[in-house]
């Protein structure tokens, strides 16, 4: 499983776990929250995937804004996430619909990165795709080993050692 199948799979698995009946215990959402952004959007795409796109598609202008979009994101996720923990430890009424919004921009952003920017994966050399993955297989290692990972990505513990390969 390469980065991109990676990448594809926690996608599938964020959409799945956005049908599941809201709202959620304030934990149940810190611990989603940490699979979404510490080890999906931090460890594997910002800094495994956009670097080396960055990089491979230099002066490909249009491309690069889509990605520092995307990237930017990231930020926004994790700001109203943050916001709706807090909501939810207070008790407040807005929590169910805070909830709402970050898995519907949680999407729209997964959907954006689907169409704009993996779609730029096969155009990278061959020996760039194996190196990623080969990082990307051991953040999501590390990942498993230090939190919910494999709860929420869906992944077992044996196939952490598909990954990368």
């Amino acid at each position: 499983m390469d980065l991109l199948d990676l990448l594809l799979h926690e996608h599938a698995e964020i959409r799945t776990w956005a049908l599941a009946p809201r709202p959620w215990p304030v934990q149940q959402f810190e611990e989603f929250n940490w699979f979404v952004v510490q080890c999906h959007a931090t460890q594997l795409e910002d800094e495994v995937l956009f670097p080396l796109l960055r990089s491979r598609m230099a002066g490909r202008d249009e491309f690069l804004r889509s990605l520092s979009r995307i990237a930017a994101d990231h930020r926004l996720l994790a700001t109203l996430a943050g916001n709706t923990i807090k909501y939810g430890r207070e008790g407040a009424d807005v929590y169910p619909r805070r909830i709402d919004d970050y898995f519907k921009l949680l999407q729209f952003h997964n959907d954006s990165e689907e169409e704009m920017i993996f779609t730029a994966w096969n155009e990278l050399p061959a020996a760039d795709r194996e190196d990623a993955s080969a990082r990307a297989a051991d953040s999501a290692r590390r990942c498993a080993s230090s939190g919910p990972y494999l709860r929420y990505s869906g992944l077992a513990e044996r196939t952490l050692g598909y990954l990368g390969q």
